[in-house]
């Protein structure tokens, strides 16, 4: 796969890799060959939202993308008339919500579309799914859908049919380091080393690193606390460790990132312990499934730390 376009791009997307799946969007453009629904599918904070956006901007702006008119400063501040957004608010969407803006799609356009912007589909319930179905399969003229998802498989396939679906991946480490080095020419190398390593591939993890050192000072001490009870035999020591997270359930998260960065490096450099990190890896995954349907998150966190 390339990781760079070969032909010159002529949007400002503001997000690092997906040349590919830019260039596809322009070709789109310029051949006047716009699907009427997009899904933009792939890992948190690689760039879904961001480009879903600038793809709005694009479609609604007289000027090409100015940045400047009436119609870009709406849509950056989520108020335009004809441009529906659902940011993630880490709800559900409900049936309700879909029926109110498929009555404001078929309103009067005093825009160049009707474009409906919504984050992480997947939180659509069954119900309003299938409400949005009959719309998606015949839309109102000049309408837009445009959708981000993290998991392909949570959106109902029907929904999936319908829409041209863009896969987003995780940023090669290598690019990401570059790029930061490209935007921070003052940062030091082992600074740079520890942001292309704990961001995983996420370009928006990566940016936070670099303005946030507390941040970054945060990750580090993490790595040094896991790295020494994956070394204990004390499985009161993670238990322990379970109850300060659950003191502050904000850095669940970012412990699931690090263990998962650590056993993604031991994959690789330890051999003879394969099987043991690639066991972690699927106990990581299986807890971040667990939480995503509200299961108890001292015991899943518990279990976890069992199979480390």
């Amino acid at each position: 796969m390339r990781l760079f376009a070969q032909i010159p791009m002529k949007y400002h997307w503001k997000i690092i890799g997906h040349e590919p799946l830019l260039e596809s969007l322009e070709r789109d453009l310029s051949e006047d060959n716009l699907a009427h629904a997009y899904l933009f599918v792939g890992p948190e904070k690689v760039g879904k939202s961001i480009v879903a956006k600038n793809f709005a901007h694009i479609l609604q702006c007289e000027k090409d993308f100015c940045h400047e008119c009436s119609t870009c400063t709406q849509i950056e501040k989520s108020c335009h008339p004809d441009t529906i957004e659902f940011q993630d608010d880490h709800e559900s969407i409900k049936i309700e919500q879909i029926r109110e803006v498929l009555a404001r799609l078929h309103m009067t356009t005093t825009g160049r579309y009707k474009i409906f912007l919504a984050e992480r589909i997947e939180r659509m319930t069954s119900e309003s799914a299938n409400c949005l179905l009959k719309t998606l399969e015949e839309p109102p003229p000049n309408t837009i859908f445009l959708f981000t998802a993290v998991s392909l498989r949570e959106v109902l396939p029907t929904i999936v049919s319908r829409l041209r679906v863009l896969q987003f991946h995780h940023c090669p480490e290598n690019i990401l380091r570059e790029k930061m080095k490209e935007n921070y020419p003052d940062a030091d190398d082992e600074t740079l080393t520890h942001v292309s390593q704990f961001a995983l591939g996420k370009p928006g993890v990566a940016f936070r690193f670099m303005r946030d050192a507390d941040f970054l000072s945060f990750y580090r001490t993490m790595y040094q606390e896991i790295l020494l009870f994956l070394e204990s035999p004390k499985i009161f020591d993670r238990f322990c460790f379970v109850q300060t997270l659950l003191e502050n359930e904000e850095k669940i998260e970012d412990f699931l990132n690090v263990l998962t960065h650590i056993a993604r490096g031991q994959l690789l450099s330890n051999p003879l312990k394969r099987s043991r990190f690639l066991d972690i890896l699927d106990q990581i995954s299986r807890t971040r499934f667990a939480f995503r349907y509200n299961a108890n998150k001292k015991l899943t966190l518990e279990r976890l730390m069992i199979h480390l």
